[in-house]
């Protein structure tokens, strides 16, 4: 499967859509299995793929993945933040939703790979674009960001990236939002965030 997607025929690209899917299938109840039988840089390797449902069923795959803790190294290890920052470009609604979900569940401060965590998000610059998705017109992607926000800003390694990349004004714009689920995350995420003096500082001069 570790082809390049632009390079598949139709017949092929259907193949390969319908093995992703049974791979994503296969993580949700058997994820340490199919992790380390490689089937983790399958998932990266097509989650930013130019065919938008190929790209989904292979990022659904690492949000299963990433839902445990305890798979966060061999995730980094492969390079999944770096597939979800290529796939955050998509004009794809679902992909973009996908996304911000897989971000949400990596940036769980539980992890032990916090840290790690943190640094490829800088590395990356995904927070900027993540935080940016929040206006996104499509009020799923709204949500899904606002809350994937929330969790990196629940994250004390890395909430500090999260307020540099803008983190605080725009979650102040988003407590306006007509999106109750926008509003309610950002008031979640600046609660978080305002444990930063400088944070706390600059809320009360709203």
């Amino acid at each position: 499967l570790k082809v390049s997607a632009a390079s598949l025929s139709t017949e092929q690209l259907e193949v390969a859509r319908q093995a992703v899917l049974a791979l994503t299938n296969l993580v949700s109840n058997h994820s340490a299995q199919v992790l380390s039988k490689g089937g983790v840089e399958c998932l990266v390797h097509f989650a930013a793929a130019p065919d938008a449902l190929l790209a989904r069923n292979a990022i659904q795959g690492l949000v299963e993945a990433a839902k445990d803790d305890s798979k966060h190294s061999v995730l980094l290890k492969k390079g999944a933040i770096e597939a979800l920052a290529a796939a955050s470009t998509s004009p794809d609604v679902q992909t973009l939703t996908l996304v911000c979900a897989a971000l949400a569940a990596l940036a769980n401060p539980k992890s032990h790979s916090s840290a790690a965590v943190a640094g490829r998000l800088d590395a990356t610059a995904l927070l900027p674009r993540l935080t940016a998705l929040v206006h996104h017109d499509n009020a799923g992607v709204q949500s899904a960001a606002a809350n994937a926000v929330a969790a990196v800003a629940s994250n004390e390694r890395c909430v500090r990236g999260e307020i540099k990349a803008g983190g605080v004004e725009e979650m102040q714009k988003a407590l306006f939002s007509a999106n109750p689920a926008v509003a309610t995350a950002a008031l979640t995420a600046l609660a978080h965030m305002s444990t930063y003096d400088m944070v706390a500082d600059s809320l009360l001069e709203v």
